[in-house]
């Protein structure tokens, strides 16, 4: 019997190792990772700057009202246009139908009324909605599998919407600075031209 343990446990370690080598080494496991860091974990901002640009208008839209072909399109020419990325391909859009509280409630088991998913859905924009999604086959889905994914896709949905409100509040301050300048421009204006008998005059 111990002989047919230790025989076994050998066999284990040589299967191991032989399956961890080819994830590794011929389906670029450590690359695949590069990946999902940067497009889910958006170390890098430049492809969701362009995504942005081109997707802003639809998906402010209710979430129910999106074309998600066109969002799809637009997100495969950003990361055309920013991206080197050898796995880009393989990445997707995935439109979820509930709130990022809610999904973190299915993954601890804490929420599981369809009633309030469904109350969620109905108020959704598209940003709200919006994730991505990466296409991954065997044997790399041994590691990166649909739990490992799904916890990606709320880091996402997190810092995609951090993003969005990054967006938004450089644009209120471009349009308060220039607002700013403006009204100097007509404050120097009025004190060069203004006199109370009218004349022009410089102060």
């Amino acid at each position: 019997e111990k002989d047919l343990d230790e025989t076994l446990e050998q066999a284990y370690k040589y299967a191991s190792e032989i399956l961890l080598d080819l994830i590794i080494n011929k389906y670029h496991l450590i690359e695949r990772f590069h990946t999902l860091k940067h497009y889910f974990l958006i170390d890098k901002g430049d492809y969701i700057v362009q995504f942005m640009d081109s997707a802003e208008d639809e998906l402010t839209k209710r979430a129910r009202d999106i074309d998600e072909n066109k969002i799809q399109s637009l997100l495969d020419v950003s990361l055309a246009i920013t991206s080197d990325d050898q796995y880009k391909d393989d990445v997707r859009i995935k439109m979820f139908h509930y709130d990022l509280i809610s999904m973190l409630e299915r993954v601890l088991n804490i929420e599981s009324s369809s009633t309030l998913n469904d109350t969620v859905e109905l108020k959704l924009t598209g940003l709200e909605s919006f994730s991505l999604d990466y296409d991954v086959k065997w044997p790399i889905s041994l590691v990166i599998n649909r739990n490992c994914l799904t916890r990606y896709q709320m880091l996402f949905r997190f810092l995609f919407y951090i993003k969005y409100i990054e967006r938004l509040l450089c644009n209120v301050w471009r349009a308060h600075k220039n607002g700013g300048r403006r009204r100097r421009r007509g404050r120097d204006r009025k004190r060069m031209t203004t006199k109370p008998n009218g004349a022009a005059y410089l102060r």
